[in-house]
């Protein structure tokens, strides 16, 4: 219904009711990594892109954490979140996109505030509910940057029950001055 209008698409491995998908316009796309998470219930992992953005790299990384399940699921997924917050700690530009499946209302994003990371959910526009599709409920999906600004004016939340259980989540990300 909408991917065919993307110039490139990067689609990962499938593992159960896992599959990581990147697709865009306009930006060459450098490299693309996958790693697994070193615990996780379900098989998981992150897919990163290097893309380059008016002359700098950009580590584009599209993830889906673990959920509730069984006795370590959210455990592991806390452990996902350092993991992730480890991996792109001396990188000057990174933007993480997940269903990131917190169950804590909003409260587990907080470790990347703490490491110096915006959020398009639970940031400046709030707390946007984005599961499930039909009747959102919980704030589980979100785009979280560092080295770039978010334009809350231009964010949305977009239904289509029709294509995904989740609604989609979108907003305008501008590079910020980085200095030192």
């Amino acid at each position: 219904a909408i991917l065919s209008k993307y110039e490139t698409a990067i689609i990962g491995p499938v593992y159960s009711y896992n599959c990581n998908a990147l697709f865009l316009n306009g930006f060459d796309v450098l490299k693309t990594t996958y790693v697994d998470f070193t615990k996780m219930v379900q098989h998981r992992y992150l897919q990163e892109s290097q893309i380059l953005m008016d002359g700098d790299t950009i580590k584009l990384v599209v993830t889906h954490l673990d959920w509730n399940q069984g006795d370590n699921g959210a455990a592991y997924r806390t452990l996902q979140i350092k993991e992730l917050i480890r991996r792109y700690k001396d990188d000057k530009f990174v933007i993480l996109c997940a269903d990131w499946n917190v169950s804590n209302g909003v409260t587990e994003y907080d470790a990347f505030t703490a490491a110096g990371y915006y959020m398009v959910n639970h940031g400046a526009s709030g707390n946007l509910k984005t599961f499930p599709a039909e009747n959102p409920k919980s704030c589980l999906d979100n785009i979280i940057v560092k080295g770039l600004s978010i334009a809350s004016a231009n964010t949305k939340v977009h239904a289509r029950a029709d294509l995904s259980d989740h609604c989609a989540l979108s907003s305008l990300l501008l590079k910020k001055s980085v200095t030192g």
